[in-house]
């Protein structure tokens, strides 16, 4: 089994951090099969306790490195991440997660059995006993950070960035994680993983999901329609931006009218039929993400002063 570097990108959430760090520090007690060469902390310019709580780890968690990124935004938190590891393989957690049991060793081991594995996700399940809202679609249980798309092991387009390893030297050459894109600050500007994964695949290497390797995710405060509605919007905003750089105007025009017209316009004449609120929201979430996408340009324009 390769080294493993574990990275976890955080910005003023001490109290979820010391949470996911004191999950950590237990499940590393016991993973078998895994080597881990470091646990990287990328402090994002917080000005709560997170520098404190995370140092306080030292003596729990092997090889802590605690770092300050002072560019803000989660991809340039990554692309920190990445340069300070000194593991083969790069393993990505947020700061909001509880471990469920071998999730390090699942989450890796398709890497030694197919070369061409270039990414791996973990299945990204609610914390606690609650369920998921009546009124969110559920092929759209994403925009809440729940990923559990089948019940083995498979390639898919994309993994949920909750838990998603990578190979270092692949993170590397193809050019780590766009810092257009990912959160900064409050805004739910996405995409950096979609933008990576999508170059992965288009390589011809494969992006895997593990379910038997599961995280907890803590989404209590996503589960409104507010953050659905806006999450919607940003991830239009992202695609389109992704599209444009990686495939060009003329890609990035066949998209507007394949998925964002079309089906906005399908979606309005179903919802005439089924008026449930799942209807609704299928309807609001398709309009956001097409008024995302067509408005990518002015957004970024405004982010970028």
């Amino acid at each position: 089994m390769k080294r493993i570097s574990i990275i976890i990108a955080t910005y003023n959430r001490a109290d979820l951090l010391a949470e996911t760090l004191e999950s950590l520090a237990a499940h590393l007690q016991d993973a078998r099969g895994c080597e881990v060469a470091d646990v990287i902390v990328v402090n994002n310019n917080s000005s709560d306790a997170t520098a404190e709580v995370a140092t306080g780890f030292g003596a729990r968690i092997p090889a802590l490195k605690v770092v300050l990124e002072t560019n803000q935004g989660l991809s340039y938190a990554r692309n920190r991440g990445i340069e300070e590891a000194t593991g083969d393989l790069i393993v990505f957690l947020d700061d909001d997660v509880d471990l469920g049991p071998d999730w390090l060793l699942r989450l890796v081991q398709p890497f030694a059995d197919d070369e061409k594995v270039a990414a791996t996700g973990s299945r990204v399940l609610p914390h606690g006993t609650g369920a998921l809202p009546d009124w969110l679609p559920r092929q759209y249980a994403y925009l809440a950070s729940v990923f559990d798309p089948a019940d083995r092991q498979c390639e898919v387009e994309s993994v949920m960035g909750a838990s998603f390893a990578i190979r270092k030297v692949d993170a590397q050459r193809f050019g780590m994680f766009n810092v257009a894109l990912g959160r900064k600050g409050g805004k739910l500007l996405g995409g950096e993983e979609i933008e990576l994964f999508k170059k992965l695949r288009d390589a011809g290497m494969k992006v895997v999901f593990v379910p038997e390797s599961v995280v907890f995710h803590k989404i209590q405060s996503k589960l409104n329609r507010d953050y659905i509605r806006d999450y919607a919007y940003w991830l239009g905003v992202s695609e389109a931006l992704i599209d444009r750089k990686l495939y060009g105007r003329a890609k990035h025009f066949l998209k507007c009218v394949r998925s964002v017209f079309f089906p906005r316009t399908v979606y309005a004449l179903k919802r005439m039929n089924d008026h449930s609120e799942a209807a609704e929201m299928l309807f609001v979430i398709r309009r956001q993400y097409a008024r995302g996408y067509l408005n990518s340009q002015t957004e970024m324009q405004a982010l970028n002063g």
